[in-house]
Formats: structure tokens, C-alpha cells, sequence
């Protein structure tokens, strides 16, 4: 079947015109408001005509996650040191998280179907090798920074982390709130307030990956 755009040429469906608008309704309306009907909407034509090209929602889903994670620039981690790139790699799949963010669930839910992804990761695993750790290991710490990457874009797109102090709260308030605090009996937690209150997600999210890359190292010498 094929749609007649407004330039009066017709354009014929096929899977990666479905893809494309899937992932466009995703990133405008978030995954809860894909389905096969208002696809179809989308694209013009009616739901059954989808299925001659996926054959149901699943396969629809498992698209848009490959298409997004075909955006990943393995490149930006072809030279530098070993911590250098392998901060780059995690840093260019953070990248693309945020710039899907209805999309990210799809990311760390569904199976990594992807070429592009799959090199990606495979890269990850070489730059640790060549560096020294055995494959266990490199298994390990792969996992742990894709912890970190998820953990971190989760506490983003949810709206952040304010333990205990909401960072919208006015001075007269936060000072309440220490003092509350501090009666309770939780005098480091009074005396942290202010800067509970703030979450810079980036600052976090490289703080974090400091911390990991130091370990390593570390690791690496006692070896």
C-alpha cells in the first residue's frame, strides 16, 4: 500500500517508513501511546496494511529500539587512552538515551538487537581486554557501567533525586527543614540539606564514572 504525500507522490510502506513513524510517535507521546491503529494513523493507511510488513507491536517495538540504537557513533572511541575511550562509549550511549528519552525504557528493557549497539559493546569489551583485564572481569565492569548509564538517566528523566529537601523550596523553608531534621536526630543529614537540595545530572553521572575508572585503575596495579 502507499500513501500520497502532499506533493502528490506516492510513497510505498515498508518497514523502515513504519520504524521511522513509530519512533517519532514514541519520542513525541512516549511508548504507552504506540499501538498498531494509531500507527497506522500516523502513516496514513489502515492497521491491517502494517502487517504485510512487521508482523505485530512486539516486532514494532524491538525496530524502534534498533533504530535508536543505531544513532550510537562507535567512532567516538578509536583513539585515546583506554579510560578515555571507554568514557567516550558510555558517554555517546548516554547521548543517545537523552536525546530518546520516551525511547529510554525501550533501551534497557528489550533485547539489544541492533548491529550498531552490538559493536558498540564489542568495542567496550576489546578496549578492556587490551587494557589487561581477563574476560570475566570485563564482563563485570561492562555490567556496572551500564548500571551507572541507567541508574543515572532514570534519576534525569524522572526529574532527579532531592533526598529528603525539594531543591524548589525557598531559603526560610530549607532552614526549616534542617532544623526538623536535626531534631529528628539526623544532624549530617541537617547539615547536607542545601546541597541534597541540588542534583546536577551531569555532574553526578561523571562523578560517578570517575569513581569507577579510578577503581580500575587501581584493579590494573594490584594485578
Amino acid at each position: 500500500m502507499t500513501r500520497i504525500t502532499g506533493s502528490g507522490i506516492r510513497q510505498p510502506l515498508n518497514r523502515e517508513r513504519i520504524i521511522r513513524a513509530a519512533v517519532h510517535l514514541v519520542d513525541r507521546d512516549g511508548v504507552e501511546a504506540l499501538s498498531m491503529r494509531r500507527l497506522a494513523a500516523e502513516l496514513g493507511v489502515e492497521a491491517m496494511s502494517l502487517y504485510n510488513h512487521v508482523p505485530n507491536k512486539a516486532a514494532v517495538l524491538d525496530g524502534v529500539t534498533e533504530a535508536v540504537q543505531d544513532e550510537i557513533d562507535v567512532t567516538v572511541a578509536a583513539t585515546g587512552k583506554w579510560e578515555d575511550r571507554v568514557e567516550a562509549i558510555a558517554g555517546e550511549f548516554r547521548r543517545v538515551a537523552l536525546a530518546h528519552p520516551n525511547a529510554f525504557i525501550l533501551l534497557v528493557t528489550r533485547p539489544v538487537g541492533s548491529t550498531v549497539a552490538l559493536r558498540a559493546f564489542d568495542t567496550a569489551m576489546v578496549l578492556l581486554a587490551n587494557a589487561g583485564f581477563d574476560t570475566a572481569t570485563s564482563v563485570h565492569i561492562l555490567r556496572t557501567i551500564v548500571a551507572l548509564h541507567t541508574g543515572s538517566v532514570l534519576r534525569e528523566l524522572n526529574g532527579g533525586w532531592n533526598l529528603l529537601v525539594d531543591q524548589q523550596q525557598s531559603p526560610e523553608l530549607l532552614a526549616l527543614r534542617m532544623g526538623e531534621l536535626r531534631a529528628a536526630g539526623f544532624p549530617a543529614l541537617a547539615t547536607a540539606a542545601s546541597d541534597l537540595a541540588v542534583c546536577d545530572h551531569e555532574e553526578e553521572y561523571r562523578f560517578g564514572l570517575k569513581l569507577l575508572l579510578i577503581g580500575l585503575r587501581q584493579l590494573l596495579a594490584s594485578r
